[in-house]
């Protein structure tokens, strides 16, 4: 009988025998054996399979199960994944994972009782945590004594009252609002000017952008001016009652000098098409 065909693969091993030499000792491994890779090769290999894939190959070898988690960096916390697994099951995943330096928990608007139990085991069992996703409502800003430095995005703002709490954010580089006066603590009494809430961010998402509100050019102004390392600004609904106001709003745009990406959803009234190509034109500048 033809004896099955072995693969041989050499690897350097130290021997403290006295003597300071390298001996070479051959290993040798089944040719249809995925040990015969390195860990590197397999780790590669592995990266490219979804979380879900990985707990079902994990058990193919105990090379699979060094290997297949290592490269998992960001995990997805969600109302799908919520309605399959408990925090004890969560805390399992995580264990395997970890590596994990961003977890994304906008995705959950059905179990928003249980972020703050999520957010407690993510951090005991990922030590290298660095970044946080999520959006504002009542219970994340219970943890933002804890979580705050490192959420660093922010895809919604819940309610006027919680404006505040983006003080607590330190590292936030990505905002998503209704509209610019959301980025502000507003003097109902106007004793005092409002305050900016929002500093140095990288990328702002409005939902819309108006002259309609009398402080907006005030407020637009004021934003813009601590805002210059703005890169990305993505505007949906865009409009203006005064072609003055847009005139001004898009020329504060050509005072950011770091911005990279701007969309803007323009609805026009007659005679700011021509208006709107020369702020435009300073803008591109």
């Amino acid at each position: 009988m033809t004896q099955q065909m072995k693969h041989l693969k050499t690897s350097l091993e130290t021997t403290d025998d006295g003597e300071d030499e390298d001996r070479q000792q051959p290993k040798s491994y089944a040719k249809n054996s995925m040990d015969r890779f390195g860990d590197d090769m397999c780790a590669l290999i592995l990266s490219y399979l979804s979380l879900k894939e990985r707990f079902r190959y994990e058990c193919v070898s105990k090379q699979f199960q060094r290997t297949v988690f290592g490269s998992v960096v960001d995990i997805t916390i969600d109302d799908k994944l919520m309605r399959k697994v408990n925090t004890q099951t969560l805390a399992t995943i995580v264990t395997k994972c970890s590596n994990i330096e961003t977890i994304d928990c906008r995705g959950i608007k059905d179990y928003l009782e249980d972020i703050p139990e999520v957010l407690h085991t993510l951090r005991d069992n990922c030590r290298h945590l660095r970044q946080i996703y999520c959006f504002l409502c009542p219970n994340i800003v219970q943890t933002l004594a804890t979580f705050g430095p490192l959420v660093t995005r922010i895809g919604a703002v819940g309610s006027d009252g919680l404006r505040e709490a983006l003080t607590q954010c330190h590292q936030l580089s990505h905002l998503a609002v209704t509209k610019i006066e959301d980025v502000f603590d507003i003097d109902l009494q106007y004793v005092s000017p409002d305050i900016l809430l929002a500093k140095h961010l990288h990328s702002l998402e409005l939902y819309y952008l108006s002259d309609y509100i009398d402080a907006s050019n005030q407020h637009w102004s004021a934003f813009v001016a601590a805002n210059q390392s703005l890169q990305s600004l993505a505007v949906k609904y865009c409009w203006f009652t005064h072609t003055e106001s847009m005139t001004e709003m898009c020329g504060q745009l050509s005072r950011l000098p770091q911005l990279r990406q701007l969309t803007l959803g323009l609805m026009l009234s007659v005679g700011q098409s021509s208006v709107l190509a020369d702020s435009l034109r300073a803008i591109g500048v």
